[in-house]
């Protein structure tokens, strides 16, 4: 919204009256009130529901081009990544059909790879097997699935 203070114009009706656009959903709401001491009582009337106002048109301008890009960084942040329909290369629905919430450090990296996030080489064999064709040295960590999840203590436990 802009206005420029004018013998016309009431930039304190003006904000009374805009100021319920305020939360439009998914829309948005900037205002460049200009005039100075003149448009003061309309600012802080904007301001006071939650729109922001800003002295020049380019400055308004700029702050609306930050939300688009952040509002764009932000749902495909959110966006899960493309999966196949293999639930063995979906590392969290394997997780989740063994009963557990935590992922193992093979299946994070494997996620992490899904969303192009790069990790080193994980693999799960044994020693000897990948020793020989890998080449030393290699690094060795115990591999194991986490436990089932649970929400509380059994009954019996309780007892």
């Amino acid at each position: 919204m802009i206005l420029t203070h004018q013998t016309m114009t009431d930039p304190t009706l003006t904000a009374e009256r805009l100021k319920e656009y305020a939360r439009v959903e998914g829309k948005p709401v900037l205002a460049n009130w200009m005039g100075g001491a003149g448009v003061a009582a309309g600012e802080a009337i904007l301001q006071g529901a939650g729109i922001p106002t800003f002295p020049y048109p380019d400055t308004a301008a700029r702050a609306f081009d930050y939300l688009w890009h952040d509002s764009c960084d932000l749902r495909v942040l959110h966006e899960p990544p493309t999966i196949a329909d293999d639930p063995e290369a979906d590392p969290t629905a394997r997780a989740r059909a063994a009963g557990r919430a935590i992922l193992t450090e093979v299946e994070s990296k494997r996620l992490l790879a899904i969303y192009g996030i790069p990790t080193v080489a994980t693999e799960v064999a044994q020693a000897e097997e990948r020793a020989g064709r890998l080449g030393y040295p290699i690094v060795l960590k115990l591999h194991s699935d986490p436990r089932p999840s649970r929400t509380g203590p059994t009954s019996a436990e309780c007892s």
